[in-house]
């Protein structure tokens, strides 16, 4: 016979009590499960310890009044998951690995399909989630009802493809309090307007911590396309998980960090970033009023020119950009035909000098041959616009191009004065 208050299972009874004690540290909102559970410990022995299952995380506690939280880990720091018989489950995180035995095959099931179900909401099924293993083939019919596989999961359901899951789970993540003003804007105003674009300067009033999660929610999210920033600084923050989404992002089409303060380097590690996503989508990028490095935006050039959809709009309007930066442009834009039925928008205006002498024979030569452009700007670029010039004549063929191409193109040689 179990001794009083241990269940056949050798674990503590869930009373009315210990359940209320619970709830009161943990928000009772998330709470999706509470249940008992042995827990191996370092020095080999198995312990009873109640575990609480919430929205993005679990809680491993002391099964005792009041209670308190021992161990608790975000999903997201799950590194593998695997099921084994008697109702054990191994799960190895960023920091620790644990076995634990559930009462029940039900629990088990509730547990890893609960966790699985969340993970496939954060990362909207991208080819990037983690992979949740299962070495013991049998987990019924009951972790179904919770997989990414149920009708519940339906990504149609949720507005802007589920962004603000993401933001909640990644607040978690970092251990901020996610903001419910955030998720109203985006659920509310972003999906009534059909907006597609996450613009920073809606959320300016917020610490920069908030404004990087809010950028590493679109990360994994099919429904935005393009992020928006000009005159708002951006902290490091920020800046490292724009490239960490172009590194990840398969629906992330164009980006524009008009001056946002970013450093000289950002586009040597955005080229990184771009090279490790190979389902990347970019094809507009405007980075204008940041000094930046030549020898960066050479290779984000270079790195763009793999794209597969082509390049449609460069601005690099007052960069710092130098003659040498506008040979390693000229040459990707003359290296790939693509650039010739895809490069709409091109802005270098405002770097003064980059247009003078040799240099730029291979821009001049990209605008003599027939192009799809219907906005140049070189103002301010010391362009020589000369009669018997190479880069009139070059500029006057884009002229003509362009009025064949659009009724509405816009051409600017000459900064004019207020």
């Amino acid at each position: 016979m179990a001794s009083k208050g241990i269940s056949a299972f050798g674990s503590v009874n869930m009373t009315k009590d210990m359940t209320e004690s619970i709830r009161k540290i943990i928000d009772k909102s998330s709470i999706k499960l509470i249940c008992s559970i042995k827990l191996d410990t370092k020095n080999g022995k198995t312990e009873d310890r109640i575990l609480v299952l919430a929205t993005w995380r679990l809680y491993f506690l002391a099964p005792k009044i009041p209670a308190k939280v021992e161990i608790t880990f975000n999903f997201l720091e799950i590194q593998a998951l695997n099921s084994h018989p008697d109702h054990q489950v191994i799960i190895d995180t960023d920091k620790s690995g644990y076995t634990l035995r559930f009462e029940s095959r039900e629990h088990l099931n509730h547990v890893v399909g609960h966790i699985n179900f969340a993970l496939s909401r954060i990362f909207n099924n991208s080819i990037f989630a983690p992979s949740i293993c299962h070495s013991d083939s049998d987990l019924s019919e009951g972790s179904r009802k919770y997989s990414p596989s149920s009708e519940t999961s339906v990504e149609t359901q949720r507005a802007c493809g589920g962004f603000s899951e993401t933001y909640a789970a990644l607040c978690d993540y970092n251990g901020i309090s996610c903001k419910e003003e955030v998720q109203w804007d985006v659920d509310t105003i972003y999906h009534s307007q059909d907006s597609r674009e996450i613009n920073l300067l809606d959320f300016s009033h917020l610490e920069s911590r908030d404004l990087a999660v809010i950028v590493a929610s679109m990360a994994y999210n099919t429904w935005f396309t393009k992020i928006y920033c000009k005159d708002l600084r951006l902290g490091s923050e920020v800046t490292e998980q724009v490239l960490h989404t172009v590194s990840k992002s398969s629906s992330l089409e164009e980006i524009t960090l008009e001056n946002a303060g970013l450093k000289s380097d950002f586009p040597q590690k955005m080229a990184a970033a771009l090279s490790e996503n190979p389902a990347s989508v970019i094809h507009s990028i405007n980075l204008a009023h940041n000094s930046l490095d030549n020898q960066g935006v050479s290779s984000l050039i270079q790195q763009v020119c793999r794209l597969s959809k082509g390049l449609r709009l460069l601005n690099l309007s007052k960069t710092s950009l130098t003659s040498k930066g506008v040979v390693s442009l000229s040459q990707a834009l003359c290296s790939n035909n693509e650039y010739s039925n895809s490069l709409l928008h091109l802005d270098l205006s405002k770097n003064p000098g980059v247009l003078t002498g040799d240099d730029a024979s291979n821009l001049y030569l990209f605008l003599s041959q027939p192009n799809c452009l219907v906005h140049l700007d070189l103002s301010c670029t010391d362009c020589t616009v000369d009669s018997e010039s190479e880069g009139y004549t070059a500029v006057i063929t884009s002229v003509l191009q362009l009025g064949l191409q659009s009724h509405s193109c816009q051409l600017r040689l000459y900064e004019v004065a207020p």
